[in-house]
């Protein structure tokens, strides 16, 4: 199964998928300005060609090389980052002019306009291509909110209302090393600032394998809660993002999973624990990921629930909230689900947001019934890159309801 996994993953999100398409777009996109713009223009026209192509020239190599890493994520993440930034403020912005021209040049033949609004229509969008970049790399990757959000049921045992839960997932903590890991440090001052009685992460730990959390385990050892911290696996923690066979990767997951105990996290592997106030309790309940293919499903609700009494009041961490509608809210009784996985979508405008399109409930809270959803936007990412979807940590409160 992790072979098949491993295959679907590679096939969806390799580099080398798309590099190809990357390079001929490169190609066109020069090829029309320089034979719109440059071939004739009236000062420096040799050096602004040559300037062009041998810009082309670069980043088709960048792209060749970066298509040939085996892994999704190199061991070096500087050079995959560089070239996403070259991406966001040369490609981009030039293939979105560039386009934009093109259209208004048709139409400015077919209805006879006297003047091609693409032009200015291509040059706001690529400096905004632009700005997003820049900001979304240099300021929105480093700002951090704490959402507090209220949570009632008229399930819910007497003893925990007021119960605080501060709920983080996708650390994601390959990203923060280096220079950003005092953004880690921050994370984690943060979360303690909220004094709640539980800390509960919805998984991706890890960018691609276990190496990249030593470093930061002094600095993860100090998140802890009166009642505990627990955790599950998300997609990213399987180590699928990577091209050995099925037993490295095997030892990677073991791995992981004595790094989460030695910080002193409950790891939930379709498991439950019990958290008790005098002669009322509350269950947390952790599943396996549970997502649609590509990603790994390995969610045992039976299992995880085994021993529960159906009346219990039952908070269950799930990383992917595709499951909620799937099989959760279908096969179980669980008040509350929280789930992390999509990132808010990383880049929000104006309320649109990239996982809109392939995930209706990617951000906040949701109910149906008397059941709840939270999706939290996370605390990273691969990509070191956030606009309009600033990271976050949520404390919600637990309430009884009349």
């Amino acid at each position: 199964m992790i072979d098949s996994c491993n295959w679907q993953l590679d096939k969806l999100i390799m580099i080398d998928r798309i590099g190809i398409y990357l390079i001929w777009v490169m190609v066109l996109t020069d090829y029309y300005l320089d034979h719109h713009f440059l071939r004739h223009a009236q000062s420096n026209r040799r050096l602004k060609r040559w300037s062009l192509w041998l810009s082309t020239f670069f980043l088709s190599g960048f792209t060749l090389k970066e298509m040939a890493e085996p892994n999704f994520m190199p061991d070096d993440y500087t050079s995959l980052y560089l070239f996403l930034f070259l991406l966001g403020i040369f490609i981009l912005p030039k293939t979105c002019f560039a386009l934009c021209h093109f259209v208004g040049q048709w139409l400015k033949k077919r209805l006879a306009w006297r003047r091609n609004w693409g032009s200015g229509i291509g040059i706001l969008g690529a400096v905004f291509i632009g700005y997003i970049t820049l900001y979304g790399c240099f300021v929105g990757f480093r700002q951090l909110e704490v959402k507090h959000v209220d949570i009632y049921s008229k399930d819910l045992p007497p003893a925990f209302d007021g119960y605080r839960m501060v709920h983080i997932s996708d650390l994601h903590v390959g990203t923060y090393r280096g220079s950003r890991m005092p953004l880690l440090e921050q994370i984690v001052d943060s979360v303690l600032a909220q004094k709640g009685d539980v800390i509960l992460f919805t998984g991706d730990l890890q960018n691609v394998e276990p190496s990249e959390i030593v470093p930061t385990l002094p600095v993860l050892r100090c998140l802890q809660a009166p009642d505990g911290v627990f955790s599950v696996f998300g997609n990213h923690d399987y180590s699928l993002y990577i091209a050995p066979d099925s037993a490295i990767m095997s030892a990677n997951e073991r791995q992981l999973m004595a790094l989460q105990r030695s910080m002193g996290w409950q790891l939930l592997m379709n498991e439950h624990r019990v958290i008790r106030r005098g002669t009322d309790s509350l269950v947390v309940v952790g599943t396996e990921n549970d997502g649609a293919k590509p990603f790994p499903s390995r969610a045992d609700m039976g299992k995880a629930l085994q021993g529960v009494d159906e009346k219990a009041y039952k908070v269950l961490l799930q990383h992917d909230p595709s499951a909620w509608k799937a099989h959760i809210l279908p096969h179980s009784a669980i008040p509350l689900t929280l789930s992390g996985h999509t990132h808010g979508g990383q880049i929000n405008l104006w309320g649109l947001r990239p996982t809109l399109f392939s995930q209706p409930q990617d951000k906040g809270l949701y109910a149906e019934n008397d059941a709840q959803l939270y999706v939290t936007a996370g605390l990273g990412g691969t990509i070191p890159l956030r606009f309009g979807t600033p990271r976050e940590i949520v404390v919600l409160t637990l309430h009884r309801s009349r």
